[in-house]
């Protein structure tokens, strides 16, 4: 299975708040290395926000977008510890970032 169609099931995943596959699925994409955090923003998170804009649009009632959420923790809560070794590829730190740290603005003081 390619990355693309991995994340897509992820996201499918989420969108039908299935727990224990996101959890199998999220084992999976560590096993063929892909990045902790592009697992997160490319697939589980990516159904919580199409559960999330339901939710807006009244397509969605607050308990779906409950159990999206839990779905989502489900699958983070395997990442933990990939994200704790620190091993979270090479991410570059956002432009909007850059241009408040070099303005002198930080929520890090």
């Amino acid at each position: 299975m390619n990355n693309e169609r991995l994340f897509s099931k992820l996201c499918d995943l989420v969108i039908n708040f299935k727990l224990e596959e996101v959890q199998h699925t999220v084992k999976e994409a560590l096993v063929k290395g892909l990045n902790p955090i592009d697992i997160i923003e490319r697939g589980l998170a990516r159904g919580a926000k199409i559960i999330g804009t339901r939710f807006e649009k009244g397509e969605a009632f607050l308990t779906e977008l409950v159990l999206a959420g839990e779905t989502m923790k489900a699958g983070v809560k395997v990442l933990k510890p990939e994200l704790a070794k620190g091993k979270v590829g090479t991410e570059k730190p956002r432009e909007s970032n850059l241009r408040h740290r070099k303005r002198g603005y930080s929520r890090y003081r």
